[in-house]
């Protein structure tokens, strides 16, 4: 629910000179697939030597089960009207975002250890996403750069200005 398909996003190159991408950034990287094609953005769960754990739609890193709030699917202002399943405000090292789950089987479980210079990442459309479930952690040299800001959103424009970490 941060992104949609369509949006336009600006993305700070520059951040990743003074840090690595932390838990809970929005970050945009090369497709890790064969296939080639587009970057991805999705969203940072875990970072190097941390454990992550995901069970059916449940997620813990280093032990640690994430927390979500249920949301009422109007917070997700006209979105709302496009999706299906349930909207919760996820908290993770302190930085706190909107996923959304659905009924979708959302694949195999996953036990991994992050590597170094490497993060694991996950999408907000948590079971219909192609993430670090699929194809593994990112190295932090196929990261392009942190989504800081939505310059023409896809559904609305109420949308449109500093993307939410």
């Amino acid at each position: 629910p941060s992104i949609v398909s369509g949006d336009r996003v600006l993305v700070n190159k520059m951040r990743l000179r003074r840090s690595s991408p932390a838990r809970g950034s929005l970050i945009v990287f090369r497709n890790p697939e064969s296939d080639g094609g587009f970057a991805f953005v999705k969203r940072v769960v875990a970072v190097a030597g941390d454990r992550v754990v995901i069970q059916g739609d449940e997620v813990s890193i280093n032990g640690r089960t994430l927390t979500r709030d249920r949301l009422p699917l109007d917070a997700l202002g006209p979105l709302s009207r496009e999706i299906e399943g349930e909207a919760y405000m996820e908290e993770n090292a302190g930085s706190r975002y909107k996923v959304l789950v659905t009924d979708t089987d959302p694949g195999a479980d996953v036990d991994v250890v992050v590597p170094e210079r490497s993060v694991f990442v996950l999408g907000d459309n948590r079971n219909i996403s192609r993430d670090s479930r699929h194809f593994g952690s990112i190295h932090l040299g196929d990261v392009i750069g942190y989504v800081d800001y939505i310059y023409y959103p896809a559904t609305d424009w109420s949308r449109f200005g500093v993307c939410d970490e």
